[in-house]
């Protein structure tokens, strides 16, 4: 399992051979899709914590 935090000027991008799928998530359709007490929850809330 990989996540990534991205910080973008813009979404207009094109995926190259290297990645076979990518999707752009606001912060609170990230947290409705995934699935609470997961690794990626913790993920996310531990990032968001250092944000603010």
């Amino acid at each position: 399992m990989h996540n990534y935090v991205v910080v973008v000027d813009s979404e207009d991008f094109k995926l190259t051979n290297e990645v076979d799928e990518a999707h752009w998530y606001s912060i609170e359709e990230a947290r409705k899709q995934i699935k609470q007490g997961s690794l990626a929850h913790s993920f996310l809330e531990r990032y968001l914590k250092k944000q603010h």
